[in-house]
């Protein structure tokens, strides 16, 4: 009966397929299905991913008083921010909708990866930056002790925080508060067995993911290292995340899981998709791929037994056609049930 046989793996991945689409998971193939169910490490981004993809901006903490041409600032931070898709970002353009923060001009905008962006704006003299408080310092950027300080203390809170430098020094600090997505640390905890671990840019987290280990200010080589180290420690690691600071540590793991807000680059190139916002899907993702495997190996086991144990009685003249007949049907019709 060479049916039950070709149909034992074929039949379980298309309906694992479907039933993990059902849930909101799309595998890109079966390959990655079969991967999915020997994942033993999972490390995860933060930002838009375990917390809701558009954080809400607070406030504009600025660096004096009475700061130097505040509206121009102002209107150059939201202009920077609109040439990005960082949640943060969109935060900041989502904020200042309904109003005139236009600057004159945006020229040579980039992006600088796990830190922030740069440009230079029409009528302000120096560089533009935006982002991290190690960057800065690495850039040479002056940071008053004010907003230094009132950094550490809304981190110390789990707040997220980035600064605005203009030339060598900084003049303000944009102030985030970032929810979790509806949840998450449900999901996290029945991840408990893939030793689940946070891998973030921002500086700060919110107390409560501090459960897992959870590992702050990372830049994008540094959470490929992370993988590295676990993939020579001959573990299978799966990553998710959603944004461009997390393609390198996607393409690294042994299992790319693009969140449902993740970059187009991202979603495009991973092997499994989020099809709803939050980590739910991902308890759903390696349940079904375990559960597939197992499926697989009971289709193989029972047909090869089925095979082994029909032929001999078949030779030795205790199989009739009629029943022999009958059996194939029946084992067919099992390994479709079992897959189902």
């Amino acid at each position: 009966c060479p049916c039950s046989l070709g149909i034992a793996v074929p039949l379980v991945a298309y309906f694992a397929l479907q039933r993990a689409r059902q849930k909101g998971v799309l595998f890109r193939s079966s390959e990655a299905l079969e991967r999915a169910a020997s994942i033993s490490k999972l490390y995860l981004d933060k930002t838009g991913t375990l917390t809701t993809s558009l954080p809400k901006f607070e406030e504009f903490v600025w660096a004096s008083k009475v700061p130097l041409e505040k509206a121009r600032a102002w209107s150059a931070v939201v202009g920077i921010q609109r040439e990005s898709q960082h949640p943060l970002a969109q935060a900041i353009v989502t904020s200042a909708e309904g109003t005139s923060a236009l600057p004159a001009g945006i020229h040579d905008c980039r992006t600088i990866p796990g830190s922030g962006m740069q440009a230079r704006i029409d009528g302000i003299e120096g560089d533009v930056r935006i982002g991290t408080t190690a960057w800065l310092q690495s850039s040479g950027v002056e940071i008053p002790q004010r907003l230094a300080e009132e950094g550490h203390r809304i981190e110390s809170q789990g707040g997220v925080v980035s600064l605005l430098a203009i030339g060598a020094r900084a003049e303000g600090l944009l102030r985030f508060r970032e929810g979790q997505t509806k949840g998450t640390m449900e999901s996290l905890s029945q991840l408990d067995s893939l030793n689940p671990e946070i891998l973030t840019g921002a500086r700060a987290c919110d107390p409560v993911f501090k459960r897992w280990p959870v590992h702050l200010g990372q830049s994008p080589d540094q959470k490929s290292q992370y993988i590295a180290r676990a993939q020579a420690d001959g573990l299978r690691v799966a990553m998710v995340g959603d944004g461009l600071n997390d393609a390198t540590a996607l393409a690294s793991s042994d299992l790319s899981v693009a969140a449902s807000d993740a970059q187009d680059v991202n979603r495009v190139s991973a092997d499994v998709q989020l099809l709803r916002i939050g980590i739910v899907p991902l308890v759903s993702l390696f349940g079904i791929a375990r559960l597939a495997r197992r499926r697989m190996w009971q289709n193989i086991f029972w047909s090869t037994a089925y095979n082994l144990i029909g032929v001999a009685l078949a030779v030795t003249g205790h199989l009739h056609p009629a029943v022999a007949a009958a059996l194939m049907f029946g084992s067919s019709l099992f390994v479709l049930w079992n897959s189902a």
